[in-house]
């Protein structure tokens, strides 16, 4: 029974990969893409359709980018038309894998960054939604929020590397949900002091999270994060953890400094992490 177990399991491993080299192959090869005006979205600039309105964006979709060498694997700034990025895969940008300044109403979804120093940067970037997307191997920040208010991250895995979501500078009304943050040096760090952010349903696996403001650590219905380091008990068993989670203010990682913030409802079992992580590449089992 093991061996067959083992056998399908295998299949099973063979058939993703298999799919995922097919979806790869798939893309078009392009250069890193700057856009830095309305003018700019054109064809040669990996425009595939879309208006740049809110009911029809400009779609830049299906390209592999490898930005070896180069700052930027995808720059927007400063256009005030809308637009969807999609179904890319950025590799190697010396700096920022995806970097949207000054935009609003944007969509970044199912796109594969890795091995960047940052992968994706928001820097007054408003009403903007990352979602199902996969970053891999960060050095600094997967995603690193900066002066951005009104933002939606979910769905998302971010794998190794520095930390996975970082906020900083002026911000609020951030939903993050949904994520998986797997071995990342730390999964959220929040060195915003506005707050009014919120935080629910995502799995952290061997990481936590540092917070210097005040967010909210649940969806409002008692359903908080997964926590693969918490030690509390559920003695209820209604799935909850019976003492809150802290999130603490960490410096390098190391250095505690206080308390700001707690989860008052963490999770016994994790989200995604069983069904959807390892389903990804580089998630770890």
């Amino acid at each position: 029974m093991r061996r067959f177990i083992y056998l399908m399991g295998l299949l099973l491993l063979l058939a993703v990969l298999s799919v995922a080299g097919q979806e790869a192959s798939e893309l078009l090869h392009h250069a890193p893409i700057q856009i830095t005006n309305d003018e700019s979205f054109t064809e040669e600039n990996g425009v595939v359709g879309g208006s740049g309105t809110q009911e029809d964006p400009y779609l830049i979709s299906g390209f592999i980018i490898d930005a070896s060498g180069k700052n930027d694997g995808i720059l927007i700034e400063g256009a005030t038309k809308v637009f969807r990025i999609e179904n890319c895969h950025i590799i190697g940008a010396k700096r920022y894998g995806i970097r949207l300044v000054s935009v609003e109403g944007a969509v970044v979804a199912s796109c594969q960054v890795e091995d960047t120093l940052y992968g994706l940067v928001l820097k007054q970037a408003n009403k903007t939604s990352i979602e199902q997307n996969i970053f891999l191997r960060s050095n600094k920040h997967a995603i690193l929020v900066d002066a951005s208010n009104s933002n939606t991250i979910a769905g998302n895995l971010f794998v190794k590397g520095g930390v996975g979501l970082s906020l900083i500078g002026d911000l609020t009304g951030t939903l993050i949900y949904d994520n998986i943050f797997d071995h990342c040096g730390l999964g959220i760090s929040i060195l915003s002091l506005t707050g009014g952010n919120r935080v629910y349903r995502n799995d952290f696996i061997k990481c936590t999270a540092s917070s210097l403001s005040s967010s909210i650590w649940n969806n409002g219905e008692q359903i908080g994060n997964y926590w693969s380091d918490y030690v509390g008990k559920d003695k209820n068993e209604d799935g909850v953890g019976d003492a809150a989670y802290p999130i603490k203010f960490l410096e390098q990682q190391a250095t505690v400094y206080t308390c700001w913030d707690y989860d008052y409802h963490p999770a016994m079992q994790p989200f995604r992490w069983e069904e959807e992580g390892r389903q990804h590449p580089g998630a770890s089992s």
